[in-house]
């Protein structure tokens, strides 16, 4: 998923299924490393509940700007 508002909110019984079918994602090279990790709902917004995934969920924490990024052109956006 591009953002965490968009991924599908699994209960704990279909979680470890589902993660087992994206190992077919994984061989295709269209998923690395996925994995699951507690959320909760907040007034219907889907909020991660440790700080490690609140971080990802907002995005690069370096500027693209700056360092190997600007020096190959590459878009972290």
């Amino acid at each position: 998923m591009p953002r965490l508002e968009e991924a599908q909110v699994l209960a704990d019984s279909e979680a470890e299924a589902t993660l087992a079918r994206a190992a077919g994602w994984v061989q295709k090279r269209e998923v690395v490393a996925p994995y699951l990790f507690d959320v909760r709902l907040e007034k219907g917004v889907t909020v991660p509940v440790k700080v490690r995934e609140a971080i990802r969920a907002a995005g690069p924490t370096v500027r693209p700007d700056l360092g190997k990024a600007e020096r190959l052109n590459v878009s972290l956006r």
